[in-house]
């Protein structure tokens, strides 16, 4: 017998408190990011590093960033108050759901690690790790091929989801939301839980890492540089910088964004230690390095127009903002010092881009 959903009440769905309860989550992540940035600031071994503290500074800001613009983060996706109740209340069961399932997780974590004598001191940890990466040729990208795979995750991500919605988009229609709401609600779903996810990780392995189990740790082997051993990730934050991105009633800079901090930092990583000669002279970077950067943001910028076509602006305009991405993105792999390039890739591109388009449509 079919159940009639029809005589169903859902208006609890409408209850204001599932953002709340959302943005308290953010807050908090915030707060303790931020706590741990300031706990940490006078390690010895911290000390000398000033880009430690200033990416945890800003992964505690990304946070408490996001925490201010939820409440309107669905206004540009539609306008229908009953949609918008129903995506906020999925964000809220999404991240609720893996909030749960965190320390239920590391309890029982823990007690194998004791029941199996997986114990091993993070410091310890940290020296076998070390050890590691200097006994690798230098010349191998196979450190960094784990780490930069993940970079590629948000333009697979955004990009698979639009596509997705297209394919189901009259099941969307069913439910009164389009190809965008289902392109905009599966990439922030995904893509938040997957800060929440890396940032859970990284202060769990900074603060009560003998909380870790077995398969945590062996992600965590050869995945970190050793740069990150004292600090958290760049995972996170990265992710979290793209959310600014979702207020834009022009999705596509999301796109662009999300396709060229990952496939062109990847691209940039990859053929300057695999190819590179002629290094900068002011970091270790390579030319060769900085031309595929740049070369790979442009592209993927003009790639954006192709799958989801700017409607108020034409080619000349597209091309225009995509030598300003690859301005973007150089700049950001040349002088970033302190702050992450994972961070102030999308922002300098993406910003960019939207100044010229913005310029473009108000003339």
């Amino acid at each position: 017998m079919a159940i009639d959903f029809s005589t169903w009440d859902f208006s609890w769905i409408y209850w204001s408190g599932f953002e709340i309860i959302a943005i308290i989550y953010f807050i908090a992540f915030g707060s303790i990011n931020l706590y741990y940035a300031f706990k940490s600031k006078n390690n010895p071994q911290k000390k000398d590093v000033p880009k430690f503290f200033v990416n945890e500074v800003a992964t505690a800001v990304l946070w408490f960033f996001i925490a201010a613009i939820y409440p309107f983060i669905w206004d540009t996706v539609t306008s229908n108050p009953w949609v918008k109740a129903q995506l906020y209340f999925h964000m809220w069961d999404t991240f609720t759901i893996q909030l749960i399932g965190w320390p239920i997780h590391l309890y029982f974590a823990h007690r194998n690690n004791l029941r199996k004598n997986r114990e091993i001191s993070y410091e310890d940890w940290k020296v076998i790790q070390i050890e590691k990466y200097n006994s690798m040729d230098p010349t191998s990208l196979k450190s960094d091929i784990k780490r930069k795979l993940q970079h590629l995750l948000p333009g697979l991500v955004v990009v698979g989801f639009y596509y997705l919605a297209l394919t189901f988009e009259d099941i969307l229609l069913e439910i009164n939301w389009n190809v965008m709401t289902g392109t905009m609600y599966f990439t922030a779903a995904v893509g938040i839980t997957f800060a929440l996810l890396m940032n859970i990780f990284d202060l769990v392995r900074l603060m009560k890492w003998d909380l870790l189990g077995k398969f945590a740790r062996s992600w965590a082997n050869g995945a970190l540089h050793p740069d990150e051993l004292l600090t958290v990730t760049t995972a996170a934050p990265m992710v979290l910088a793209f959310v600014p991105f979702f207020i834009l009633p022009q999705k596509q800079f999301l796109f662009a964004v999300c396709l060229i901090s990952g496939i062109s930092d990847a691209l940039a990583c990859i053929v300057g230690k695999k190819w590179g000669k002629k290094r900068s002279e002011t970091s270790q970077k390579t030319r060769e390095g900085y031309i595929a950067g740049m070369v790979s943001a442009y592209l993927l910028a003009m790639l954006v127009n192709v799958i989801y076509p700017f409607s108020e602006v034409g080619w000349g305009i597209v091309n225009i903002m995509a030598i300003v991405a690859a301005i973007g993105f150089f700049c950001v792999d040349y002088f970033a010092k302190y702050l992450s390039d994972n961070i102030l890739n999308s922002l300098a591109c993406g910003f960019g881009m939207y100044i010229v388009y913005l310029i473009a449509v108000s003339v």
